[in-house]
This record gives structure tokens, sequence and C-alpha cells, in this order.
């Protein structure tokens, strides 16, 4: 049996102790007051919420008096939640603004060349690798300031960029327990092409509603272009009978509603998975909106416009109850921008965002996260200088009492004191993107200290915020992220001071910041690499054999399919694997690159040179190459592929290739020996890394 070390002895001595002064926590108090732990707690063991008792002793230091009768102890309660309500918190993390934090010598680089630098900006602006014309254009000494400027106004840029938005704003979790859709459709009968019916209508009812001479024609909201047949009483197009709306879900349960013009009060089974992949969109569409149009990037947090798309608008018309007004819908209507009202705050306020982030507390945590570059976790020090203003109250809907009871134990509070604060600002906005003004007569309070100024709700604080140093460093930081692979490092706090004061003299134009990094002497640094990225496999596997990476019957991405498998249940890998894009993996590198260039090598058997998307060089695939042939082959792959000169493919790298092909074509045929080197090049971390 293997002992243990000091250390791991120490360590389970320590964590005991914790232990053991928690739990003696629990019942000091219970001790003192000479009660049960269940006397204040609704858990009888003591810890997590309070009861009206313990409600009582939190605000009063002491029990309540005998003979206190549940009336008046509840109205000191609430008298004690409102006091606790009205006073205004603050936002409270870790921030040290960039003028006290000390500076080290700047480091000193070495320069890439510059194709290994083109490679590194097509890579990172647009998802691929260079073309051709642009290694050419490189190598006979164009500027690459130029090349940046094309890829800048590139859509693979747009691409690019909506993707790197969705990942700042992915939903890691999200709630659709309020009807998205208010009669789920049925077929009538088995087939592809029976009738639709609603599913309220059941028995003899449904079944002579949907005898053949019933059936009509009705243009559906999910493909206006076309008609199909629809049990007539599911198609009845009225909006309100005997008094009853039919957009409710009252006047959908009573089945003598139907579903409206175009089927608009219904929805089918995979209508959720729809939606939910338009819904992921929707801040990243705020966001390169506001890119492409020069627009300050801090509108995504100050917008009074959303983007929606058809699948969007009808989903969110049904959140907000106004599918009787949706008189023209279409799932295929295009991303456009939408006015909202003065209370909206770009992306912080749209349905997408709260919907996602369901709760002031998981709201806030996606906002530090995502506009502030704070990760939420236990503060301790952080609480102990904040003891006395850590107590916020907190609604879980706008209609909702206030509650302090999560700030009931130390452990607890160490997060909430961060979060709680912030959480504040959501407090009229309920998770389906409604505005509460207030709720009976009672303003719900939303008013927050954010840096030493106080702001008033998500607009407020979107605002403030937009204007912070603290959003243009989180914006330096991911950036810089993005394109160098790691943040900021302590030597680097001038480049990183230099690039926020260059974001707000520009007025946070977003391009500005991505032309002063990818200019700068880190990004062109010899050693500044990383790796290929899920997206970026794809896309430059794709484009260069012409062949997208498909398996399974249902021609699923390969990289899809494979990232889930090797994500296994550790957490960290499948929230990276989850990412869109999300790092790779080398199993499913070089299982793309011999699965595409097996196809690659294949597409070529059959057709001639000249259309050919790979091996254009080659007349006859199967014909067993000449030196000077597969030469050609070898050096024009490494120069495509790895975007290096052909005069640093070495002798020993050249002899490789060939002795790999030789192996390979004489046991299977030249066609499987293209294959063989091409997967090599593909799947070798060369390729990967960047």
């Amino acid at each position: 049996m293997r002992l243990p070390t000091p250390r791991t002895l120490i360590a389970a001595l320590g964590l005991l102790l914790v232990f053991v002064s928690i739990a003696e926590a629990k019942k000091r108090y219970a001790r003192r007051t000479g009660q049960e732990c269940g006397h204040c707690h609704r858990n009888p063991q003591g810890g997590g919420p309070r009861n009206l008792v313990g409600l009582y002793y939190q605000a009063n230091r002491e029990l309540p008096p005998e003979g206190l009768g549940p009336d008046a102890l509840q109205t000191a309660v609430d008298r004690y939640l409102e006091e606790v309500a009205r006073a205004v918190p603050d936002v409270i993390w870790r921030y040290t603004p960039l003028a006290e934090q000390p500076e080290a010598p700047p480091p000193a680089y070495t320069a890439a060349d510059d194709l290994t630098v083109l490679r590194r900006l097509a890579l990172d602006l647009r998802t691929s690798l260079p073309s051709l014309r642009d290694i050419r254009e490189v190598e006979a000494g164009g500027d690459l300031e130029a090349v940046i400027e094309r890829y800048l106004a590139s859509q693979d840029f747009d691409y690019t960029f909506r993707l790197y938005h969705r990942d700042l704003v992915r939903p890691r979790s999200g709630i659709f327990n309020k009807t998205p859709g208010l009669t789920k459709l049925l077929r009538a009968r088995k087939g592809e092409a029976a009738p639709w019916r609603s599913s309220a209508l059941r028995g003899e009812v449904a079944v002579g509603d949907c005898a053949p001479e019933n059936v009509v024609e009705v243009s559906p909201y999910w493909k206006r272009s076309e008609t199909v047949p629809v049990c007539r009483r599911t198609a009845d197009a009225r909006v309100e009978v005997d008094g009853i709306r039919c957009d409710t879900e009252e006047g959908q349960a009573t089945g003598r509603c139907g579903c409206g013009p175009h089927l608009v009060f219904c929805w089918r089974d995979g209508d959720y998975g729809r939606v939910k992949r338009s819904m992921v969109e929707e801040g990243a569409r705020i966001a390169m909106r506001v890119v492409h149009e020069g627009r300050p990037y801090g509108e995504i947090l100050t917008a009074d416009w959303t983007m929606h798309n058809g699948r969007v608008e009808h989903y969110y018309a049904r959140l907000d109850g106004t599918l009787g007004q949706l008189t023209d819908a279409d799932v295929y209507r295009p991303w456009r921008p939408v006015e909202r009202g003065p209370d909206h705050a770009g992306v912080l306020t749209t349905h997408m965002y709260l919907n996602h982030f369901y709760n002031g507390r998981r709201w806030a945590q996606r906002t530090f996260e995502s506009f502030m570059c704070h990760l939420t976790t236990p503060d301790y020090d952080l609480l102990d200088d904040h003891a006395e203003t850590s107590l916020v109250s907190y609604r879980r809907h706008p209609e909702a009492d206030a509650d302090v009871n999560v700030n009931a134990g130390r452990a607890c509070a160490a997060c909430h004191v961060q979060l709680d604060g912030l959480s504040r600002v959501k407090d009229r906005w309920d998770n389906f993107g409604q505005y509460y003004p207030g709720v009976e007569g009672r303003a719900v309070p939303q008013t927050v200290r954010f840096m030493g100024r106080q702001v008033d709700g998500v607009r407020g604080f979107g605002e403030a915020l937009a204007g912070s140093e603290v959003f243009a460093d989180c914006v330096a930081n991911q950036l810089w992220t993005h394109f160098l692979g790691r943040r900021f490092t302590p030597a680097e706090l001038g480049e990183r001071k230099r690039l926020v004061r260059l974001f707000d003299a520009s007025g946070q134009d977003f391009k500005a910041m991505i032309r002063a990094i990818v200019t700068s002497d880190a990004y062109r640094a010899q050693a500044s690499v990383k790796l290929m990225q899920r997206e970026q496999y794809r896309r430059s596997l794709g484009r260069v054999t012409g062949v997208k990476w498909q398996v399974g019957d249902d021609d699923k991405s390969g990289f899809d399919v494979f990232y889930e498998l090797v994500g296994g249940m550790d957490y960290r890998r499948i929230e990276e694997r989850d990412r869109s894009p999300g790092r790779g993996h080398s199993l499913v590198q070089f299982k793309g690159a011999i699965e595409s260039c097996a196809e690659a090598i294949d597409r070529a058997r059959t057709r001639p040179p000249r259309e050919r998307s790979f091996l254009q060089m080659v007349e006859d695939v199967e014909a067993l190459p000449d030196t000077r042939t597969l030469d050609r082959v070898i050096e024009a792959w490494y120069r495509r592929i790895l975007v290096r000169p052909v005069a640093s493919l070495t002798e020993p790298d050249r002899a490789r290739f060939r002795s790999l092909f030789h192996d390979v074509a004489e046991a299977h045929g030249a066609g499987e020996g293209y294959t063989a080197v091409c997967a090599a090049i593909f799947g070798s971390a060369d390729f990967a890394v960047y």
C-alpha cells in the first residue's frame, strides 16, 4: 500500500479542521440561544436559508420575544427586508486600475518571417488558411497591411468574429419553462403527407375534423413559400372565440381556437432546437452590426435596438404575448435591426441573455466575465473588506419579495458579495425579457453604485460600464487572448495601456484595436504561437481539399461528432469543446486529415487536373510519378498548407515524404500514397501550431 506523503497528511488535516470549524460554527449560535438549529433554519440541521425566526435574528441579533405572533413577526421581518432593499448597494469586485499597476521592462521579440505572419493573420482574421493569391503577393514583397485591410473587409472576418462574440456571451445554461408554443402540432395520421392537427383536438372531434373533405391548405410560419395540409379547425384563423383570446394558453387549451394565421399559435417537435440556434446568434449579431458600421464598441451595452431573424421574432412574440399582432410570421426572414424601448441596454437586456442567464446572479456572473473580465470565485478577503456593506436584497422575479437568505453562510457570501450588488440592476427584468417599472404601485429598486457613481438599472449600468476603463481594458484583454492565445503578461503592461488609450482615442473603434494588435511586435514575434481551434481545422481542411468532412448516415460534420467523443466526462474539456470555436484535439485532427484527404484524392481520380480543387499538378492519380513530379506535389502542398517558402523544405523532410509515399504506393497504389502524404501534412504539429 502506498503511504500518504507528509504534504498530503497536512492538507487532509487542514481540510478536517475546516469541516470541524464549519460544523461548530453552525451549532455555536444555537448553543448561545439554547435552541436547536431548526429553530432558525428551514433545514433542521442548520445552515442554508433562514426561516422567519432566523430572519428576525439576522435583523436584530436576538431572538423574537416570547408571545410575538406570526403576523407581528412577519411584519418585523418585512420591515427589515424593505430597509435592506432601499439601501443602495455597491458593485463589488477586484480590479486594479492600470495606473496603479507596476510596470516591468518590456520584453524583446524576434520577428517571424512575413509568410508565418500571413498564416497567423489568415487563421485569426478569417478562420482559414491564406489563399494562393495572398501567398504569392507576400512572397513577391507585398505589403502585409494591405492584406490585413482586405481581410477586415471580408465575409470571412464577419464569420470569424460572429463566432468570437458568440463565445463571448455563449450560454452555458438555458431555460424554456415558459410555454414557448401554445399547442403542439401533431400529424393526424402516419406519414409525411398526413395533415397537421392541434394536439388540443382529441377523440371523435379530431377524427371528424381531419376527414379528407375537411382538410385545407395553409402556408405555415416555418415555410411560407409552400403550403401544407391542415385539419380545418386547426387552421382556424380567429384570434378570439367567445371572449377568450386564441393566442393564450387558456384559449389554446379549449381546442376551439385553432392555430391562427399561418399556424403561428402552435409549435412542432424540433422547434426548440432551431430557435435556440438562432437565439445564441442575437448578441453576436448586435456586436457585428456595431463593428461593421464603425459605431463605438460600447454600444453593445447601451443600444436601444437588437437584431432579430424570423425564428427569434416568432419565439419572442410568444414570450411577449404578442402573437396576435404577428401578421406576417416567417422563420426565414433574415437578420435585421429591431428598435426596443428606452430601458433596453444592448446585449444585456436581450431575450437571449436574460433567458439563458435566467436569474440575477447568473446574469451578474456572466456580465462580470464577458464585459469586465472578472471570474467570480469565493473571495474571503474581499468579503471581510466589505463586511458592513455586503448584505444586499435579491428578487427571483420583479414581482417576488426581497430575500437575503443566501447570505446566511460565509462560504455563500464570499461569492455573493460580488454577485448581489450587480444583480440589483436587473431586478426589474424577468428571465423572459419583460420589464416591470413597478409592481402593484411599488417601485422595484434597481439603483447601485458602480465605481463611485450611482447608476439606475441595466441601462444606467450599461452606459457607465461602456465608458469605463474596466470595459476598455477587458476588450483589450479579450482581443489579445484571441490573437496571442493568452492574456497580457506583467511585462506587457505598457502595451496593454497603449491599446486601451488607442481604443478610447479612436472612439472605441473595434477594428482599430485589431489593427494595433496584429501590427504589434508581440503578435509578429517568432515565439508567439498557439494551437488551431475547431473551426480553423474545419475550414482550413475544407478550403484546401475541397471536402466537407461528413460522417454517418445523417451527414454530420466530423468535427462535431468526434470533438464530442474526445470531450469525455472531463468538465474542462467539455467546456472547451462546446465553445464555438473550441480547442482542437490531435486525434480528431488526424482522423479529419485522413478522411478528408482520402475523399479529395478519390475525387481527383475521376476529374481532369484543371477541374480539381486539389492535386492539380498530377495528370494520372493512379500512375506512379517520377521524382520530379512527386517533388512538385510535396512542394505545392508544403507551400499551400504550411504557408512556408519551398526553400525552407529541408532535404531530410523531403526524403521522408518521398519514403512515405513510396512505402504506401507500393502496397496500395499511387492514390493511397498521395493520401498518406496529404494526411501526414494536415495531421502534423506544424499544421496545428501557428
